[in-house]
């Protein structure tokens, strides 16, 4: 035999033995995240005063969110004659309302604790932030 033929063989059988030594499954991945989400930030800020009748409310979140859960989860008090229309950009979600806000007027966002990130993990407790169209919050 020669020698090109036998490093052919025991090249085969090295590969052989790796093909059917290696597992054949998905890699774990790492583990499984269960740090529940944070709200960062808001616009308007909470107890803002004299805010744009136009202004768009945005609330950012320290993960992507489950976006329909998310928005389910948003109460604005007073309720809107028009409904708000949301937008996500990344992590943040944004509140448009369909008619400008009304004037001299106390408005409170809620979000409660059905809001949820893409792996399933609640705020832990629900968050709340008021702003006024007008001089003073009622």
């Amino acid at each position: 035999m020669s020698v090109k033929f036998l490093i052919k063989i025991l090249t085969f059988s090295l590969i052989l033995l790796f093909i059917n030594c290696a597992k054949r499954e998905f890699p774990s991945g790492g583990p499984v995240d269960v740090t529940p989400p944070q709200i960062l930030e808001v616009f308007p800020a909470n107890n803002s005063l004299n805010v744009d009748l136009s202004a768009k409310i945005t609330i950012t979140f320290s993960k992507p969110m489950a976006k329909e859960k998310t928005e389910q989860s948003i109460f604005i008090t007073p309720v809107p004659e028009s409904p708000f229309k949301f937008r996500w950009k990344k992590n943040s979600l944004i509140l448009e309302p369909s008619k400008p806000l009304e004037k001299d007027k106390t408005y409170v966002i809620n979000i409660g604790t059905n809001a949820q990130d893409t792996h399933n993990n609640k705020l832990e407790k629900s968050y709340s932030f008021a702003f006024s169209t007008g001089q003073k919050l009622d």
